[in-house]
């Protein structure tokens, strides 16, 4: 206890205050959080689908008059349109956490003094189910992939 008293000295004499759990300050540091999170895993995702895209795109090349690829072709097409709906997905939501961030970092840096006049609402502008929903989508389109690969390779076993 007298260690952490300590600290909480050190960090105040340095004009660093630990923020209450509940204040607004607190929320929009764990939504800065959040949003980083987000742009690393949607950065994370968009890598692995481009390469997932170049394979396919890839593989349609080869398919075009090769009678043993060419039964996939429709398929193929049906997955790089879903790949490529989802990589608008997923540029979409890197571009907003990018935003997100930016709004929260001008609002952490707008002076304490002044923070009280300021009313808004931060669970309107971050809504973490977003991301939810973004992972869960980007899974379905790894999963497709992952059964049309396996349908591929039994089929030509």
């Amino acid at each position: 206890m007298r260690a952490a008293s300590g600290v909480t000295t050190w960090l105040q004499s340095a004009g660093i205050s630990l923020l209450d759990d509940l204040s607004v300050e607190a929320k929009a540091v764990r939504a800065a959080m959040a949003c980083l999170k987000e742009r690393h895993w949607t950065a994370d995702a968009l890598t692995k689908l481009a390469g997932l895209t170049s394979a396919l795109v890839e593989t349609l090349e080869k398919a075009e008059g090769n009678e043993l690829l060419e039964s996939a072709i429709p398929q193929l097409q049906q997955a790089l349109t879903a790949f490529e709906a989802e990589e608008y997905k997923l540029r979409q939501a890197h571009a907003s956490a990018a935003e997100m961030l930016r709004k929260l970092n001008d609002f952490l840096s707008v002076p304490a003094s002044i923070r009280p006049i300021l009313s808004f609402d931060l669970d309107q502008l971050f809504d973490p189910q977003r991301f939810s929903d973004l992972e869960q989508s980007f899974s379905e389109v790894v999963l497709l992939n992952d059964a049309f690969r396996q349908l591929s390779e039994e089929r030509l076993a």
